[in-house]
């Protein structure tokens, strides 16, 4: 049997209120289901989408690779999106341009844009670091909410047919009286 405590804020106290959820009707625990969730499936996207930058940040830096003073005036493809690419010439193999977001673009030397790239990298590690502890608390919750309902859900169907089946008993005896 569990004896779960899940904790909400208070918007009053703005602490903590500790809730035993084996206490919660099937309804309420239900809507925590649906609650939790919900958080769990925001924080597994905010992870995804920034492992996805990082992905990209890091294409990015492998791409600059071909920046080398032998390439200077050879045919290359120049991404405009991620999936469209133009045909174009290296003409200064030193510096490129760099998007640092927002619409902001940024003539740079070859190592600084790798350094710039990597900081980004090693930024987002960072915050998917921070982040992570938070999913698989989410995670954990969820799964024990979930347990929790599933058996108060058993419970009830095992009540309800106990009592379809003394009912089912009563009016098989109260036949077997009659006939007497």
């Amino acid at each position: 049997n569990f004896k779960f405590v899940y904790k909400m804020a208070t918007q009053a106290t703005g602490g903590a209120q500790g809730i035993d959820i084996s206490q919660l009707p099937i309804q309420q625990l239900d809507e925590l289901n649906q609650k939790i969730n919900q958080e769990y499936n925001y924080i597994l996207n905010a992870v995804q989408q920034l492992k996805g930058l990082q992905q990209q940040f890091a294409n990015s830096k492998e791409s600059l690779t071909t920046f080398k003073p032998a390439n200077k005036d050879k045919e290359i493809l120049v991404p405009l999106t991620s999936t469209l690419y133009v045909p174009g010439k290296l003409c200064d193999p030193n510096h490129v341009t760099v998007d640092i977001g927002t619409g902001y673009f940024v003539d740079m030397e070859v190592k600084k844009a790798e350094d710039y790239l990597q900081r980004r990298i090693d930024y987002i590690s960072k915050q998917v670091d921070k982040i992570n502890p938070s999913l698989e608390e989410k995670g954990m919750t969820r799964h024990v909410i979930s347990e929790v309902l599933q058996q108060k859900i058993q419970a009830t169907i095992a009540a309800q047919q106990k009592e379809q089946g003394a009912a089912s008993s009563k009016s098989k005896l109260d036949k077997v009286a009659e006939e007497s």
